[in-house]
């Protein structure tokens, strides 16, 4: 009686297919930038199954994209409220507001840097304070970088290891 197959591993098939594997792992990401879902484990998985140089690749495409639909829509679906109902009600974020308006690209850059800051919620608060997009984008693109490889990096060291 003939054996099964099995499935095919899917190391064989990221090795194979890299490139379509990398625009689905950044599609994904960039979904879950939009709604909210924390995005450790799509990091890592990026590691152990497109390797640190793609997969740090695909997360800093896929985070970007995600970044920018957030962005756009807290733009679009939020500003005018919060501009109608708290920055006219509380002047400290006219203030605050003035400041962010003169140093966008370094605001951004810099709160991207930071690992206190939760990266999807930042998305949302930078869309409705006075930030263009143009400058959003680069210092959302070279913000990013940092991040995703540490919890790559040492997850493709760990399913590297060759048994002893």
């Amino acid at each position: 009686m003939p054996r099964a197959q099995s499935p095919p591993r899917t190391g064989r098939w990221s090795e194979t297919h890299r490139v379509e594997g990398a625009f689905g792992l950044a599609g994904i990401y960039s979904i879950a930038a939009v709604l909210l879902v924390p995005a450790l484990l799509l990091t890592i998985i990026a590691g152990f199954i497109l390797g640190l140089p793609v997969g740090c690749c695909a997360v800093i495409v896929g985070a970007t994209l995600g970044a920018c639909l957030a962005f756009l829509n807290s733009r679009f679906l939020l500003k005018s409220w919060v501009d109608e109902n708290l920055v006219k009600r509380y002047p400290q974020l006219s203030a605050f507001n003035e400041v962010i308006r003169k140093n966008e690209f370094y605001v951004v850059f810099l709160l991207r840097l930071s690992p206190l800051v939760p990266y999807n919620a930042l998305n949302y608060c930078l869309g409705v304070m006075p930030v263009g997009f143009v400058p959003y984008l680069f210092a959302s693109f070279f913000g990013k970088p940092a991040l995703p490889a540490p919890p790559a990096r040492s997850v493709s060291r760990l399913c590297t290891r060759q048994p002893t």
